[in-house]
This record gives C-alpha cells, structure tokens and sequence, in this order.
C-alpha cells in the first residue's frame, strides 16, 4: 500500500483478478491533491489468504480496523467486486465516509453469474492461474486496443496464485449490497465503463435506484477494469465529485 502524504484520503479496492497495481496511474494522476491507499485483497501481494473463501463482509471487517487507525475520515472507491467491499466498508463506517466512488459496479451476484464463478474458480484451484488466465483477460479487455495495459493486467494477474483467486470468487458468490447502499450516508459516484461488455450501464441505473441522489456517468473508453484501463478518463469522472468532498 502506498499513501501520499497531502490531500484527503482515498481507499482504493482493486477487482476480482486484478490487484492493488490496477490503481497507480490513476493514483499518480490525483496524487497533487489525494493521498490513496490501494490495499491488496486477501491472497493477493503480501496480503494473506483468509481461512476460508472471503465473503464481502469479511473483507470489510479486515479493512474498517485499517482505516480507523488512520484517524481520519476517508473515501472510499472500489471497482467491480471491489465495488461491492467498498460499499460494505462504508456501510460499516458510517460518519467516517467522505464519500463513495463505485466503478464498474454491481448490485448482486445473480446464480447465474454464482455458477460462472464457481466453475472458473474450480479451474483456478485445479488448474492454476494460467487455466483461467485468457479467459479473464479477453472478457475484460473486449474491444479494447490498448497492448500495453492488457500485458501490465496479464503478468500480474499471472502473479497470484489459482487458490487465491479461487477463494475470491468462491467468497463473493451470492453477495448482495442492497443492505448496505440503504444504510449509507454518504454521497455515492457510479461509472460505468463505455466498453464493459461485463457490467455495462444498467447496473449504475439500478443501483442509483436505490439511493437518491446517487451521481452517474460514463467513462467513455472504459472497460470493466475501468480505472486501469483509462485512468486519465477515470480521474476525469471523478475529479469534480472529489473536489466537492475536500472544501466539504
């Protein structure tokens, strides 16, 4: 985890597959004004992997404790599952939210997608990484021609291990963050990512439902690791939002 040393707090939750790297562009482009701390996952880095596949809920207890010790209020941003913890750390937190930022998000794991998770996960543990490695890395970076991302995503999605990927998405099968938008205080950003072909926009829409005054937009070239892919598009969409919260 690296934290800058002026500027509010963002706490950066990386995606299923990707890990805490997926944020340093974008962190380098907010860094004059934020400071971010982009922790890893449990499994992924030096982070180590729970007892058990993690559910939403316990990677949001193992994070609250963090980022109280930081004594200060904090924003939270979470992209596509990381979305999800990030919704429940807020939650959990309280008075202590600046704001959230949720990128490529979703509402619910559906038993559909449940099925899709469990099965690449068996892959993951039987096979290693590499068993599920183009999969993931095709469905993210669809229609997008940016090589040099797409290789950075590769050698650090190749980087973890198939178990630890497994217990992520063994863990948040079934997660349903509807309790926790509705105990939120906060003010909430939804992205989307104009070309996630995973997550598109009805998602924001449906979340948004959920919480009034919820703000919406597009980051145009975005993907569904929308702030490694586009980071300079993603630090637009979010540069008013987070502005609003420092003078707040």
């Amino acid at each position: 985890m690296a934290l800058k040393q002026s500027g509010p707090v963002i706490v950066q939750i990386h995606a299923l597959g990707a890990d805490a790297a997926m944020w340093s562009e974008y962190s380098s482009i907010i860094a004059p004004k934020f400071r971010t701390l982009s922790p890893n996952l449990f499994g992924i880095g030096e982070t180590p992997r729970h007892t058990a596949p993690p559910t939403a809920s316990d990677h949001a207890d193992h994070l609250v404790a963090g980022i109280l010790d930081l004594g200060e209020n904090v924003v939270l941003s979470g992209c596509a599952i990381g979305a999800m913890i990030a919704t429940e750390v807020a939650a959990l937190l309280g008075n202590h939210v600046r704001g959230l930022i949720m990128a490529n998000p979703i509402l619910r794991i559906t038993q559909p997608a449940g099925e899709v998770l469990r099965e690449r996960a068996t892959r993951a543990r039987d096979g290693g990484i590499s068993a599920v490695e183009q999969e993931i890395v095709s469905r993210a970076f669809e229609g997008l021609e940016i090589p040099e991302r797409r290789q950075f995503f590769r050698q650090r999605l190749l980087a973890m291990s198939g178990a630890s990927y497994a217990d992520l998405a063994e863990g948040i099968v079934g997660c349903d963050i509807t309790r926790a938008i509705h105990r939120l205080t906060c003010p909430i950003l939804l992205i989307a990512g104009g070309q996630d072909r995973i997550l598109p926009t009805w998602h924001c829409e449906e979340i948004a439902a959920l919480a009034p005054g919820a703000q919406i937009c597009t980051a145009p070239s975005g993907g569904h690791f929308m702030p490694q892919q586009a980071p300079e598009e993603f630090a637009a969409s979010t540069r008013r939002f987070l502005d609003d919260l420092a003078v707040a």
